[in-house]
């Protein structure tokens, strides 16, 4: 007969094999993965068996985040770090430096995501690492690299951004690893192109999301793909499909309790409303979105929230509204400048530029865009910076 302990210890055996099997058949925030995760946890401290400890704690990371339970998520990443730093080896460094890329990208921190991003990417070794898919749920290669390219994109590294985007993707195909390919689609892939606007490549990433997940059974990437479709629909014209779309995929990640990026979904939502000249219930997402904001650790958004609601209250209220746009257009450039988003502070001031423009105040309008589009050095084709560059010609 086996002692406790050594039942214990084959039970968080099987605790480990079957929880991400769970993440990829029943999503990251379903109840029967975060008992499998949190009783792995237990069993761990229960028989010091640490040799799980980062497939575990990723595991466990990954369920926080779905809950949207950030803050705990940043704690266990801080925590697997100092272990991982104790124990010197490079996949749980490669493992813990890549879930607080994840936290501070979603808490708008881009440099500092940048900077454990690239430390986990550089960490990676597919021959050696690539093995592991089936304990994080995820390849760590893949999930480094997914969030290095968004944290990229902020900084105005577009061109470096695209690039690796492709080899992350080329990288999940290679490993074959279905729910690392779902990853690529979403974070590599649809996340960086909802983020610059790049409606095209969205629309392509998440219908790619979508067939991938109902091809092989994955609700949480037919969830997301959905609602990312939906402002990429939008943009193409298509505003009633786009309805739709944003809707079922909310109901789906409604099903399987997944909240992660509800934020940013939700913003993509402002952007199917305003599409649709719904310019009243935008308002209504975007003031309920704002007065939440200090209530969630999800800060990626939060400029490009005050930067539509500047384009929304011009929608609506004409020139009335003017000088309530102009404060949002402020307030927005002033996150992104704190976020270190040079992306999101060109954007804005480019909008607050038109506004200077028809009040008459072109040369401080050709300042405030030069002081910010002179800063970059690639990616001169994103639409964004064709926007600036467009003005400024204008302007000269």
């Amino acid at each position: 007969m086996l002692s406790k302990g050594e039942r214990d210890e084959l039970e968080l055996k099987l605790q480990v094999s079957i929880a991400p099997a769970l993440i990829a058949t029943r999503g990251y925030g379903a109840p029967a993965t975060v008992e499998a995760y949190e009783r792995a946890r237990r069993l761990m401290h229960s028989t010091d068996e640490y040799s799980e400890q980062a497939g575990i704690l990723s595991g466990l990371y990954a369920v926080y985040i779905t809950r949207a339970e950030y803050d705990k998520a940043l704690d266990l990443a801080e925590e697997g770090l100092k272990l991982a730093e104790q124990r010197a080896d490079s996949a749980d460094l490669c493992v813990t430096n890549r879930l607080l890329a994840v936290s501070h990208t979603i808490g708008g921190d881009f440099e500092a995501a940048r900077d454990h991003a690239q430390k986990a990417w550089s960490l990676y070794d597919s021959e050696r690492h690539g093995r592991f898919a089936w304990r994080y749920g995820q390849d760590i290669g893949v999930a480094a690299g997914s969030f290095l390219t968004i944290a990229l994109c902020h900084l105005g590294h577009f061109d470096q951004s695209a690039k690796l985007a492709r080899d992350v993707l080329g990288l999940a195909e290679r490993l074959e690893h279905q729910n690392s390919i779902g990853y690529a689609h979403c974070v590599a892939g649809a996340f960086p192109s909802l983020f610059r606007r790049d409606f095209p490549t969205l629309q392509y990433h998440s219908s790619r999301m979508q067939r991938f997940g109902n091809q092989h059974q994955l609700p949480q990437w037919v969830s997301l793909g959905a609602c990312l479709e939906a402002p990429a629909l939008a943009a193409a014209g298509e505003h009633e499909k786009a309805n739709e779309k944003m809707k079922m995929g909310l109901v789906l990640r409604d099903r399987i309790n997944n909240k992660f990026s509800t934020r940013l979904i939700l913003t993509g939502a402002v952007e199917v409303h305003m599409r649709a000249g719904r310019s009243r219930e935008a308002l209504a997402l975007i003031r309920e979105l704002l007065e939440t904001a200090g209530e969630t650790c999800e800060r990626w958004t939060n400029s490009e929230l005050w930067r539509l609601r500047g384009d929304t209250v011009l929608a609506a209220e004409g020139r009335s509204g003017v000088d309530d746009a102009e404060a949002c257009y402020r307030q927005s450039i002033s996150i992104a400048d704190e976020q270190h988003s040079y992306m999101l502070q060109l954007r804005a001031a480019t909008s607050l530029a038109r506004l200077m423009i028809e009040r008459g105040q072109r040369n401080d309008a050709y300042e405030l865009i030069y002081s910010i589009f002179g800063s970059f050095t690639e990616g001169f084709q994103i639409p964004d910076l064709k926007d600036a560059a467009s003005l400024l010609a204008d302007l000269s």
